[in-house]
């Protein structure tokens, strides 16, 4: 990708386009248009389905840590911690 082309998909996707819409647009795989974000110094969101939003919360609900939920969603715990925090399941200030 040009300068130019990699700035418009770097605009496009802070507009809130997601990077599974950008690929399919440009007929790139996901994989690519993410790096060309990441190289960008692009900060990426956490795209969550409605299902594994569902199955941290009770994973989370059951007692189990942030990193066993993550290994059981193939997710960062980090990521885990912010689904949990917007649904104010976990505080900010805990360590979990």
């Amino acid at each position: 990708m040009t300068g130019a082309e990699v700035a418009e998909l770097v605009l496009r996707y802070r507009r809130g386009e997601t990077v599974r819409g950008l690929a399919q647009s440009l007929g790139m795989a996901r994989t690519t248009v993410a790096k060309h974000l990441a190289t960008a110094g692009v900060v990426m969101r956490v795209e969550v389905q409605d299902s594994e939003h569902t199955r941290m919360i009770e994973l989370y609900q059951q007692g189990y840590s942030l990193n066993h939920i993550g290994r059981e969603t193939g997710r960062d715990p980090k990521t885990v911690k912010s689904v949990l925090l917007t649904t104010g399941l976990l505080s900010a200030g805990l360590r979990s």
